[in-house]
């Protein structure tokens, strides 16, 4: 220990005693400097460092987690687990800092320049070409290479400045909610005047519908002849057709996500509502066929997307939930309760079936005047949203 004080004066490194159960990210990156690990020299600098940065994180996040559990077991469906052991022959993700890794441009356009010691390791170029991607006022913060079944995924990540909102919830007059489903993606309302919008979802079911059947058929041949525990259950061209899926997928929901904040945009929005429902995906029984086609939306992607988006053009995003808004009446000024709360709640009116709902203003005088009203799901959604600041 005292060794590795004097080589590395600068790193404050404890002694693992009671007190100090729990090995340092100093103490670690001392070590394997000291021991002179082939495989942490074999890195750049900083990169070897992000690599036990990242598997700290896994075990102080795991404890962190397990100690949580034991105070409020309620929050979790099961006991944490310990992080696994890494593959043999697989690979871990490793992340290059704007210091060792570069954003450049020449005639071809804009590419990635990697450190030297991808060469060392058997690379062929230390570039990747980016094409006719526009990172002008981009400032890079890393390059990340994620592990892809049979491939390698780049990351680049940037650094982008952000407006902040000029006003709160409560100041908000032009606000859009955002009512998320299966055969409508989205289905969006405008306080500005703005008419209704609809995003099908016809593109993501077909996309899914297609990937079922594919999957299906090979995983047929694949179990042809054999017993129910023996046997390969997925092949790299089952990878390959998840992988495309999932690239789809993605795709579809950044053009949908870019549509609408460039429509807020257009319309000078100050806030977006979106509806969710934790844990909606779980335990649900809907049929075997609706259960499919709805588990295999990523919603939660859809509306990160959403938030980011958001945030980056000034625009204030809230996430509130919507579990049994369609007993509310938004004109009645309906109170929202937090679905799984024991506290008892009543509402003015009543739902009678899907697109009828029965105001406690039901008189005849009323009913032209409530013809004229159009009730849309934001209304309730915004109006929780505010009891939420």
């Amino acid at each position: 220990m005292n060794v590795i004080r004097q080589k590395h004066h600068s790193t404050p490194i404890h002694i693992i005693d009671h007190d100090h159960r729990f090995v340092s990210m100093q103490h670690l990156d001392g070590f394997f400097k000291l021991r002179d690990q082939i495989d942490y020299r074999a890195l750049p600098a900083q990169a070897n460092q992000n690599v036990l940065h990242m598997l700290y994180r896994d075990w102080k996040s795991f404890f962190a987690a397990l100690a949580d559990y034991k105070a409020h077991p309620d929050k979790y469906e099961a006991i944490p687990h310990i992080p696994r052991y890494a593959d043999k022959d697989g690979y871990k993700p490793l992340i290059f800092t704007n210091q060792i890794c570069k954003l450049r441009k020449d005639k071809h356009g804009w590419y990635v320049k990697f450190p030297k010691a991808v060469l060392q390791a058997g690379c062929v170029r230390d570039r990747y070409d980016l094409g006719k991607m526009d990172l002008h006022e981009q400032k890079l913060k890393e390059v990340r290479l994620i592990p892809n079944g049979d491939t390698i995924k780049l990351e680049i990540v940037c650094e982008i400045e952000i407006k902040e909102p000029t006003i709160t919830i409560h100041e908000a007059t032009r606000v859009t909610g955002i009512d998320i489903g299966v055969d409508n993606l989205m289905a969006i309302a405008f306080t500005s005047g703005h008419h209704p919008v609809l995003i099908k979802g016809n593109e993501i079911k077909a996309v899914n519908q297609y990937y079922n059947k594919q999957i299906a058929h090979y995983r047929s041949l694949l179990r042809t002849g054999k017993k129910d525990s023996k046997g390969i259950h997925q092949t790299k061209r089952m990878k390959r057709i998840s992988e495309k899926r999932n690239r789809r997928v993605k795709d579809i929901l950044h053009k949908a996500s870019r549509k609408i904040i460039n429509l807020c945009v257009e319309e000078g929005i100050e806030v977006i509502v979106v509806g969710n429902n934790a844990g909606w995906k779980k335990r649900i029984h809907m049929g075997k066929k609706n259960n499919q086609t709805f588990v295999q939306i990523p919603f939660r992607t859809l509306i990160e997307m959403i938030k980011y988006k958001g945030e980056a053009a000034g625009i204030r995003v809230v996430v509130c939930e919507e579990a049994i808004q369609s007993k509310a009446s938004s004109i009645d000024e309906d109170q929202i309760p937090v679905y799984g709360n024991d506290v008892a709640h009543t509402f003015t009116g009543k739902r009678i079936k899907r697109g009828l709902y029965r105001s406690k203003w039901h008189s005849n005088e009323c009913r032209y005047q409530w013809s004229k009203q159009y009730h849309t799901k934001s209304i309730s959604m915004y109006a929780r949203a505010r009891a939420m600041e």
